[in-house]
């Protein structure tokens, strides 16, 4: 093949041969920057795959959702971006980003906001609220809100800025708990395969109901869901180490890698083995950017924490160093 996006462009279309496989994966491993190049487009194709899976869309209805109101972050800069976009368009056609659905009700229409794995989605609601979406996550929202609440159900992680309304309550329902305000700052982490919810409250107040119990929570402080018994403890935390993310960067803090590897994945769309379990107890602690590629992440746990790394296709493989 000629070039490097030829060699991505059949990679992401599976259209390589056995030859051209080959060749794809030493450059991957060989050459830094074609491996960069190709992780940034690898976050377009999976941004537009799912959408260019819908089979029809209503256009007007689609349009009136999203103008003006939703943006989505993927990690490039400005010039990139450009010369990348125009690439996908061409390939791929262009995706839309919300997928609406019903209820079963005639009265109120559903809407489906998501972000697939390696991206992070805003959206302003009906009421002015903002909503930023981490890396694979859901949130259904109603097209208006009723007059007495307004409710959203959350799956993944969300972080919210809710618009003030004295006479109407807003409600995020996750599994396991819900929490209401009036108007705050916080923030929600309830993906499906973690084993407790944590809800951050940045501003404000909360108040957070659980099958078990019943509390409110304070700036600074987080509540803590076990799932496995519905038990809830309050902890005193930075609300910015679990809420900046929004922003695309994310702080840790004697974090052990084996907790950091989900970030990773969901934030790179990928997919991270540990050669040996041990890895997986050291402990890190710094700043991770968005924008920066993984390949520069991994390049800094390789050197803190004396290891290795392999990139193969979508997995990446750490391992011990050799001596």
């Amino acid at each position: 093949m000629e070039n490097k996006y030829d060699k991505i462009t059949g990679k992401l279309t599976d259209s390589l041969d056995e030859t051209q496989m080959k060749e794809f994966y030493s450059s991957v491993n060989e050459d830094k920057g074609f491996r960069k190049t190709y992780f940034q487009l690898k976050d377009l194709w999976d941004a537009t795959r799912y959408h260019n899976k819908k089979k029809s869309v209503d256009l007007d209805q689609e349009w009136g959702l999203l103008n003006g109101r939703m943006t989505k972050t993927i990690a490039l800069n400005k010039w990139t971006w450009m010369k990348v976009a125009a690439m996908v368009v061409v390939m791929f056609g262009v995706g839309w980003f919300a997928n609406s659905l019903m209820d079963g009700s005639t009265k109120e229409q559903w809407h489906m906001l998501i972000a697939e794995r390696g991206e992070i989605v805003h959206m302003e609601l009906s009421d002015g609220t903002n909503v930023w979406l981490n890396s694979d996550s859901k949130l259904s929202f109603p097209s208006s809100f009723n007059k007495d609440n307004r409710t959203v159900k959350l799956e993944g992680e969300g972080y919210f800025e809710v618009e003030k309304e004295t006479n109407r309550k807003f409600i995020v329902e996750a599994k396991h708990q819900q929490v209401e305000v009036l108007g705050t700052k916080f923030n929600i982490s309830a993906y499906p395969q973690d084993t407790v919810v944590r809800t951050t409250l940045r501003s404000g107040s909360i108040r957070l109901i659980s099958d078990k119990q019943t509390l409110v929570l304070k700036p600074g402080e987080q509540a803590r869901l076990i799932k496995a018994d519905g038990t809830v403890t309050v902890a005193k935390v930075s609300p910015d180490m679990f809420s900046d993310w929004h922003d695309g960067r994310m702080e840790f803090r004697n974090s052990k890698l084996k907790d950091l590897i989900p970030v990773l994945e969901r934030w790179y769309s990928v997919k991270v083995v540990l050669a040996q379990d041990e890895l997986g107890k050291q402990t890190f602690s710094g700043r991770i950017y968005k924008k920066n590629d993984i390949t520069e992440i991994l390049e800094i746990f390789s050197k803190i924490g004396d290891l290795e790394y392999k990139i193969e296709e979508d997995i990446v493989t750490i391992t011990s160093r050799e001596e």
